[in-house]
């Protein structure tokens, strides 16, 4: 009985370590393509943001002196 315990121990903890192993280098590589491709879309939007804010802060402002101009 003390034999069948070690093998089934034995099996259980290969088991435990090929699974500890795959799974932790899988997780790594989906949390580094998913960091890389966040990355990549935050820095895309926030350059398309920042001209789109400029160019529309610009337009406001161009129509407030164009209405201003008009109406002295």
């Amino acid at each position: 009985m003390k034999a069948i315990e070690l093998k089934v121990l034995e099996l259980v903890n290969r088991v435990t370590d090929y699974l500890r192993q795959e799974r932790g280098q899988t997780t790594a590589e989906y949390v580094a393509v998913t960091a890389v491709g966040v990355a990549l879309a935050i820095g895309v939007i926030w350059g398309v943001m920042n001209v789109a804010l400029d160019t529309a802060v610009t337009n406001v402002a161009s129509a407030i002196t164009t209405f201003v101009t008009d109406e002295l």
